[in-house]
This record gives structure tokens, sequence and C-alpha cells, in this order.
């Protein structure tokens, strides 16, 4: 493959990664059959799909690697810890992180993304330790990779550089979550304590106050300690807790945008809105319509497998693009 930025035509890509593609020990990517792949300038993505109950043996990686899923759910493994990741699931893995995978009956279709450590000196969050886990559901981590994988289905230049720029903003967007807890860094219990309130009660106002008093502290400390042990203030986890809970209401629901304003807390609709759009770069029916195109996409691929259109009469599902 083109190193040192130099790119591939994404057309050329996909037919030459048709099968499953070895990484750099040999292995195929997760076991999965690769679709669509692209690399230059230290990143590399693609599509991968898994058969149903497909288990994937214990293997690590020597680059930063994310996984989104797009269809279908399994669960990851790593020493004590086991994470259930379901549809719009998206986690950034350390390099050298040991994990296994096991799909389950729908299988699964997965975006990955990999990042070369080098794009990466220089960055506070780029000495993650071995075992490190940033994990993300709905929100802006899985619009991005749904808008990476309408950039593969493109066959233009352009594409190469729009998924080069959305690649490091996943990324980015990653680093900013919080580490996934795991027994060898488990903060302290009080701390727990008030992430879970938060999580229980984030359609009510955020009280610092009473949270503070779950740990017996004074509210600053309790600012600086969350901060420190899960990358942002409570205030930003409120916000992010009922944002993704608006996510998770647009795409399975057909509430109104009214009704999911009022059941996730916000003031009103116009409330609701500014939020929604500066955490995930699209207003909630541009990404409701987003997402329900893609699943209609993702519908109408697997009801082809096996057709191969002519590239005479190739077409490809539109998703609405935000700037």
């Amino acid at each position: 493959m083109p190193r040192g930025g130099q790119s591939i035509g994404l057309a050329a890509a996909g037919r030459s990664l048709a099968r499953p593609m070895g990484d750099r020990n040999g292995c195929a990517i997760h076991g999965g059959a690769t679709s669509r792949a692209l690399e230059l300038g230290g990143i590399w993505v693609a599509e991968a799909r898994y058969a149903p109950h497909q288990a994937i043996p214990p293997h690590s990686h020597e680059t930063f690697q994310v996984c989104s899923v797009l269809q279908g759910a399994y669960e990851e493994s790593s020493g004590r810890t086991t994470v259930a990741c379901s549809r719009d699931t998206t986690l950034m893995r350390a390099p050298g992180r040991l994990h296994s995978s096991m799909f389950t009956r729908a299988g699964g279709r997965c975006l990955l993304v990999r990042v070369d450590g080098s794009l990466l000196r220089g960055h506070s969050w780029a000495g993650f330790a071995p075992s490190e886990l940033r994990l993300s559901r709905q929100g802006s981590p899985s619009w991005l990779a749904r808008k990476i994988c309408h950039e593969l289905e493109a066959d233009a230049a352009i594409a190469v550089l729009a998924i080069h720029g959305l690649a490091l903003a996943l990324v980015a967007e990653l680093a900013r979550t919080p580490s996934l807890v795991t027994p060898e860094t488990r903060p302290l219990r009080w701390l727990e304590s008030v992430r879970s309130r938060i999580e229980r009660q984030f359609a009510g106002p955020l009280m610092l106050d009473d949270l503070a008093g779950v740990g017996g502290v004074h509210k600053d400390h309790l600012t600086r300690a969350f901060r420190h042990q899960y990358g942002q203030t409570p205030r930003e986890y409120h916000r992010q807790c009922r944002v993704e809970d608006a996510c998770e209401r647009l795409t399975a629901t057909n509430e109104s945008l009214r009704s999911i304003a009022h059941a996730t807390g916000f003031a009103d609709q116009s409330h609701f809105t500014r939020t929604f759009r500066s955490a995930i770069g699209a207003t909630p029916l541009v990404y409701r319509r987003a997402c329900r195109e893609q699943a209609r996409a993702a519908s109408a691929d697997d009801t082809n497998v096996g057709r191969v259109p002519s590239s005479g009469n190739r077409t490809r599902q539109s998703v609405p693009h935000v700037g």
C-alpha cells in the first residue's frame, strides 16, 4: 500500500481489498471480511463484516484502533473486563491492549480505523496505558463513523481528503471521552456513585452541591476529581448523557423533537437543538434523517449481497451533508 501520505483511489482500494486484509503480523483484520478500505497519511480505514456467532481470538494491535458498530453487536473481553458493544457503540483501544470478541447471532458490520502513533506525538493523551479503552454510545463518534462510511462509498478523489479529516476528528472525539474504568484503574467509590447518579438523573437539573454531598467533599474538589478521573467535568458529562439519550430516541423512536427535548431535560426544543448541534455537528432532524437513510442503505446492501452492479449503473444512497 502507498506510504508517506500518498493516497490510493477508492475504486482500486475496494477491488483490491474485497477479501480479508492482513495486518502487520499477517492476521486477518479481526477475522472480518473487508469490503472497502483506504490507507493514507498514517490512517487506515475499512468497513468489515462478521458472521453470526463469530469468535475472534485474543489479539492486540501496534497502533490505536477505533471500532464503530454499524449493525449487529458483539462483546469484547480483556482480562476481567467485558464490554457489550451494540449498534452505534464506538470504542478506541490503546496500542498493545489484548482483547477478544464474540459476535451475537446477528453478526456485525463495523467501521475500523487505525491511527499511527507518529500522528499523536506531543499530545498528552497519546500516552494511554495498554489497558485503556475509550468508549462512546451514540453521540458524535457514531455520527462521524457513519459519515466516513458514506465517503467510503464515494468514488471521487475529494472523498480521500474528507475521510482523512473525519478519521482525525473521530479520534479527537474519543480522546475527549472518559477512559473506561478497568480493575487496574478503578476510581474512588464516591466518584463512581456520583457518575451513576448523573446517569440516572440526567433529565433533571445538575445540582453540584448534592453531588458533592455523595462523597462528603466540596463541590470544587468534586469537579477537579471528576475531571481528573473521567476527562470531563460533571456538567459536561451531564450534558453528554442528555445528548446520547436523545440520539437513541431519534434513531429508535418516532417521538417529536419537542417530546425528546422534554424527556431529556432541555428547557425547550430550541435549547435542545442548539446543544445537540454543538455536540454532534448536526441538528436533531438532520441526524435522524441521515441515520435512517444509512439504515435503509445498509438494508439494501444486505439484500444485494453477491450482486455486482456494472460500473455504468452504480447507485449510492445519499446522506445529507453537514458542514
